[in-house]
């Protein structure tokens, strides 16, 4: 009799109910898509978990996928998904998150001055992750065009000397200028060569012919002249010495470009001993490259 009346008592206190396909605690209905329904009648309460350690988590025999704890060692919840434990992202994150590869999109905007700036760094992180994917199609696609090549010689790469307007040829020039046609947009262009200034004079700039470029690209350079960077690497009596240089103007009628330092970030010129200005010295080698897309 004495446990008849136990169990009634606990029967009443704790108030479940049996559905047919789930059981209630706290509710006389539950839910249809629910195999267990808890509730609490004074909202006031809640339902606590198993509350472990790490190290008490791990020591689990044979967990079942989406058996859930509370990690103490943490502060977060841990489920096991078949294979390992992982973590329930508390908010505020208290540890880097893992995107396995995976972009953030669709952010709302914060709340609070904290969450403007964590939105803002997310959607620049987004930017530049698309502006990679960008480049790399746009590399992928290169290796699929159709180049056309133009060898340079000694007729089609000239200097500037002591403030003169006169060309005189550069020597031993080797090296190509490239492009593709890259659709409706843009094209791809690449130039890159190799040469030696005269022995008897300076090199204030340098003239590349572009004659054999066709039309709509050479216009497309004319109207960019100044914009397009690009690298010289010299070879000096003591070492080498890099140049950041510019492709700086065109001359129409003989359809060249002049390619000068870019004094904003170049080593810039010298002077000689009359005090007139050069950048490349009687003599040294030098190498040209410049690789850049041109929209059309």
């Amino acid at each position: 009799m004495k446990n008849f009346f136990f169990s009634a008592f606990i029967v009443a206190f704790v108030h479940f109910s049996i559905a047919q396909d789930g059981v209630g605690i706290g509710i006389t209905a539950p839910d249809e898509s629910a195999i267990l329904h808890v509730d609490a009648p004074s909202d006031n309460k809640g339902m606590l978990v198993p509350r472990l350690t790490t190290a008490q988590r791990n020591n689990i025999v044979n967990p079942a996928e989406g058996l859930i704890i509370y990690n103490e060692t943490i502060d977060a919840f841990d489920y096991y998904d078949g294979s390992s434990w992982v973590r329930l992202i508390p908010t505020p994150a208290k540890f880097n998150i893992n995107m396995s590869n995976n972009k953030i999109t669709n952010l709302a905007d914060g709340t609070n001055a904290g969450d403007g700036v964590n939105r803002g760094q997310l959607d620049d992180l987004e930017a530049k992750h698309d502006a990679f994917e960008t480049t790399v199609q746009n590399y992928a696609l290169l290796e699929n065009r159709t180049w056309v090549t133009l060898n340079l010689n000694t007729s089609h790469v000239t200097q500037i000397s002591g403030g003169s307007v006169t060309e005189y040829p550069v020597q031993a020039v080797s090296g190509t200028l490239k492009y593709a046609d890259m659709g409706p947009l843009c094209w791809f262009v690449e130039l890159s060569f190799e040469a030696t200034a005269r022995s008897d004079r300076n090199i204030d700039e340098l003239r590349i012919d572009f004659s054999s470029l066709p039309t709509a690209l050479k216009t497309a350079f004319e109207d960019r002249a100044g914009r397009i960077p690009g690298v010289i690497r010299r070879t000096t009596g003591t070492g080498e010495a890099l140049h950041v240089v510019k492709i700086a103007r065109w001359y129409p009628a003989e359809e060249k470009y002049e390619i000068e330092p870019d004094p904003m970030v170049s080593l810039g010129y010298d002077s000689d001993a009359t005090g007139t200005r050069y950048f490349i010295p009687p003599g040294d080698s030098f190498k040209v490259y410049m690789s850049f897309f041109i929209s059309k």
